[in-house]
């Protein structure tokens, strides 16, 4: 591939040659819109952003509606920003039910409604019982920090109703840990706990004193068995999350008194509902859920290559909210990524440089359940993958060192990588590029490309910080100027093979 290389002055507006038609491009790609973006996608309202949950759909829709401000072509073949794909999921089946009954015969029965006061909690097992119910705190045996709701009390066949979390949530002091949730928050870890004390079913309801929301957890379903199945080993008892709404139905009393003296006493009680037992069915199935990837095109200019295309490409899920609760934000994995690519989606729509060839940007779900969306457009590309002369991919672009920039693929894409070497150290830029991390190379989406014969180039950090895949990855450790820096980065990439007229060499199949 004969590409070609100007440098850039080190003072933006004073361009001199080659790419000075360029110059209004990097300038359009900003800290300050990269953090707007990474606001709203690594936000609590996305719950992470799982696939195929709504907070994906949320973050699909909100780049849609940017990529339309920007006025880039849709790349949806219904007119659309979205691709969407097939993927087998599981959900509660409608058989699911919730009663709650009175010893009274002639009081009528409260059917409660699926989703709306109840859902099942993934991880419950598949059955039916009718029991009595008990009120079981926290539903912690904590033995090191002497905690125990269940201390001297019998919960054998009944159903316990416990809160979620733990006690004095948040506070500094002695139990626990402190303010960071332990492993006694897992709802699986509460339900282990209840069946080994002898209850035969689990109802949860969101502690209200330490949360706003009264329903049932929400973000559980749909959920895929993979990466993170129903556990074989699954305690053997249906469980449920209820609404606060239905737990005071059941106890037939506020909640939030209780909650307020175990969090003051740090002692567990069980109180015992009045008069009211509950029947619970809890019962799966599977179906078909539909994903997005969300697809802009930028089209080329030059009749001769008007089959031929360049994709950049970026995942937008991340792995979503744990049986604890808590928020895996994904600022960095991959918001930062998804905001890089945003910017360059901008700053092709807004100041129109020249590109031969077309650009096809794709933000890709399912890249944590096994690269899924990515594959996805592989089989169906808005330009065939044999006329596509380049993939290049951004993951993870907002930690690590502030001036290094590391991409994946030198072995592979020699060409490619010598190239986005040369643009690194331009002044508007300004990276050291390194070569390092490919024990990645098959974990992010390029290498569907690659396997289709597509030379790729993947930016990245280059390893794995302290906070992947875990709730601390948040948007105050996001380096935004070093994204907009990879944008920019991107952007001089993309144009320059767009333009050139000897696309780089594809890779032979391993």
């Amino acid at each position: 591939m004969r590409l070609t290389f100007v440098l850039l002055l080190a003072t933006l507006p004073a361009a001199s040659t080659g790419h000075e038609a360029l110059l209004p491009a990097l300038n359009s790609i900003v800290a300050e819109d990269v953090l707007r973006h990474e606001r709203y996608l690594a936000s609590p309202e996305l719950e992470g952003r799982d696939t195929p949950k709504h907070g994906l759909e949320l973050a699909a829709e909100y780049i849609a509606k940017e990529l339309k401000s920007y006025g880039l072509q849709p790349g949806g073949k219904d007119g659309s920003y979205f691709q969407p794909f097939d993927l087998e999921v599981t959900v509660p089946d409608d058989a699911c039910a919730l009663t709650v009954g009175k010893s009274d015969s002639t009081a009528e029965d409260h059917a409660c409604k699926l989703n709306d006061d109840f859902v099942p909690i993934w991880g419950s097992a598949e059955s039916e019982v009718n029991a009595d119910v008990v009120f079981a705190g926290y539903g912690i045996t904590a033995t090191d920090e002497r905690y125990d709701d269940y201390a001297g009390k019998k919960v054998s066949g009944k159903v316990v109703l416990v809160l979620t979390h733990e006690p004095r949530e948040g506070k500094k002091g002695q139990a626990f840990k402190g303010p960071e949730v332990t492993e006694f928050s897992s709802l699986l870890s509460k339900a282990k706990n209840a069946y080994e004390h002898g209850a035969v079913g689990l109802l949860a309801v969101t502690d209200p004193k330490n949360h706003e929301s009264k329903g049932p957890i929400d973000y559980q379903f749909p959920s895929m068995e993979s990466p993170h199945p129903r556990p074989e080993q699954q305690v053997p008892i249906p469980m449920m999350s209820v609404s606060l709404a239905i737990a005071e139905k059941i106890l037939g009393q506020p909640i939030a008194p209780l909650q307020e003296k175990l969090d003051s006493s740090m002692k567990g009680r069980l109180v015992q509902s009045k008069d009211r037992d509950v029947t619970m069915k809890v019962a799966f199935r599977k179906e078909t859920a539909h994903p997005r990837n969300v697809v802009a095109v930028y089209p080329g200019s030059d009749p001769a290559h008007e089959d031929e295309a360049v994709v950049l490409g970026a995942h937008y899920d991340h792995v979503g909210v744990n049986d604890k609760g808590q928020i895996y934000f994904g600022a960095d994995d991959n918001a930062s990524g998804t905001s890089g690519l945003l910017e360059v989606a901008q700053a092709l729509a807004t100041t129109k440089p020249t590109s031969r060839r077309q650009i096809d940007i794709v933000w890709f779900a399912g890249e944590e359940k096994g690269l899924l969306g990515s594959a996805a457009y592989v089989k169906d590309p808005v330009v065939s993958i044999a006329k596509t002369v380049a993939m290049l991919n951004v993951d993870m672009i907002g930690r690590m060192e502030p001036n290094e920039v590391c991409a994946i693929s030198r072995t592979k894409s020699r060409e490619l990588y010598e190239h986005a070497e040369r643009l690194a150290a331009n002044p508007a830029i300004n990276f050291k590029l390194k070569s390092m991390g490919e024990e990645f190379f098959k974990r992010s989406d390029q290498y569907n490309f690659y396997k289709g014969g597509v030379p790729v180039l993947f930016f990245f950090g280059g390893k794995e910080h302290e906070d992947y895949h875990k709730p601390t990855d948040t948007v105050d450790k996001i380096d935004t100027k070093k994204v907009a820096r990879t944008a920019r980065l991107l952007l001089l990439l993309a144009l320059d093979v767009a333009n050139d007229n000897t696309p780089p060499e594809r890779p032979k199949p391993e």
